[in-house]
């Protein structure tokens, strides 16, 4: 199946779950402000949304994470009320019903 990728805005709600989830990552234990990791002038940044009608998650890239010094990846899944929407002309997300 094919991926699409969304951008959620930061007026959604699912806005600052993600972004908490991605603090509470375990990569990102011990770090004084695990929501940024700010290591030489990089910080964590949010690269979109990825849905295949199946699955979805969030994606965020750090270009020099603190803890390895190098790019690092990580997907947080849509919150439990969130669904994607597969759509070819304009993918998104919604909400369960």
């Amino acid at each position: 199946m094919e991926t699409h990728t969304c951008w959620i805005t930061k007026d959604d709600p699912e806005w600052e779950i993600m972004w908490d989830a991605l603090a509470n990552d375990p990569f990102n234990a011990g770090l004084p402000n695990p929501r940024e990791a700010i290591n030489d002038g990089e910080v964590w940044q949010y690269m979109g949304t990825e849905g295949d009608g199946e699955e979805a998650h969030h994606v965020f890239r750090h270009r020099r994470h603190p803890k390895t010094n190098r790019r690092e990846y990580i997907t947080i899944p849509l919150s439990n009320d969130r669904l994607f929407l597969y759509d070819d002309d304009a993918p998104g997300i919604g909400y369960r019903e």
